[in-house]
């Protein structure tokens, strides 16, 4: 028995977020760099999204990646991650959360953001 259910106003998203078997974002445009997709990768969940904003690359090969406005390929692509055996899905959302972790964690984000300010000042006049 197949059911949509709108679950309102919730306060505890992470443990709802860890319990999906994949997060899709299926945006046709106007995504710059979408939390939510960070945030289902840290949470160890498979991800399929549209080539929108910076969603490829925060994939980065850890999920399925499609092009926008591609019902078939959206489809394809989830048919494709929910048919890997259960430790590969797993292990995809594995990877997911370790590139999260590298790449976009606040050290390492502050970590930019003050190299580039060093850049900067160091430059001669």
């Amino acid at each position: 028995d197949k059911k949509v259910h709108l679950l309102g106003r919730r306060a505890d998203i992470p443990r709802l977020m860890t319990a999906m078997d994949m997060y899709i974002s299926s945006s046709a445009y106007g995504e710059a760099f979408p939390l939510v997709i960070g945030e289902a990768m840290a949470s160890g969940v498979a991800c399929v999204v549209t080539d929108v904003g910076d969603s490829a690359e925060m994939i980065a090969g850890n999920g399925r990646i499609i092009p926008p406005g591609q019902a078939d390929a959206l489809v394809k692509a989830c048919v494709d991650l929910l048919s890997l055996p259960p430790v590969e899905r797993i292990r995809v959302g594995v990877l997911a959360r370790q590139h999260v972790q590298d790449q976009y964690d606040q050290g390492v984000v502050a970590g930019r953001y003050a190299a580039v300010y060093r850049s900067i000042l160091s430059r001669k006049k």
